[in-house]
């Protein structure tokens, strides 16, 4: 029974360590990715959401904001549909 309890934890093991190492090169432009930040949280003041695109960090290149994005929260019982107020800023109704 030990030998088979052994076995069937090096199988285990054996499957839970595979790793892919994914490379990329930041210093394309083609490799734009999309990047979402926000700030959502219960305080009484302007909550947001922020679209845009990565940029060549060797580069002098400022934001690149992604404008007319279909910006959603979901909660529990909620959908909430963003405005966007400044390119790239999308913020959460005022009643919210």
């Amino acid at each position: 029974m030990n030998r088979i309890l052994i076995f069937l934890a090096i199988i285990c093991s054996g499957f839970g360590c595979f790793q892919e190492r994914i490379e990329i090169d930041n210093n394309k432009d083609e490799n734009k990715k999309l990047v979402i930040t926000g700030w959502i949280n219960s305080l009484a003041e302007p909550q947001f959401v922020n679209v845009s695109r990565t940029v060549n960090y060797l580069g002098a290149i400022g934001i690149d904001q992604v404008s007319g994005a279909l910006v959603t929260l979901t909660d529990e019982s909620e959908s909430y549909a963003l405005t966007e107020r400044a390119a790239g800023v999308y913020h959460l109704p005022e009643t919210w």
